[in-house]
């Protein structure tokens, strides 16, 4: 799926250590209307999200803004953005460069 996202809010980010995708699931608003959804985004998008997170004064690190989680398969990385008061932080045009996975809540 190839699309511009015309507002999102991050919810929640689930990072699995050794996997080339993370999870992202989001509220979105795309022609007038409001969806829960949990996208798959490549490490690159990932990053570009967070550049996007950054232009309005949200500084994610892997360090300190994740929780870490030790499992046999390697170590599973999560962000709450209520946590920390960002819950109600809204990107705008938020076009991904690689195709993407969308399941819908």
């Amino acid at each position: 799926m190839k699309t511009i996202f015309e507002h999102m809010t991050i919810n929640h980010i689930l990072i699995e250590e050794g996997q080339s995708e993370a999870i992202v699931d989001a509220t979105i608003l795309q022609n007038g209307k409001t969806d829960l959804v949990k996208l798959y985004l490549s490490n690159t998008d990932l990053n570009r999200l967070f550049l996007k997170l950054q232009t309005l004064g949200i500084e994610v690190s892997l360090s300190e803004s994740f929780n870490c989680y030790q499992t046999a398969e390697g170590n599973l990385y999560t962000l709450d953005m209520k946590s920390f008061g960002w819950d109600n932080i809204t990107i705008s045009d938020f076009s991904p460069v690689q195709e993407i996975r969308q399941i819908r809540a």
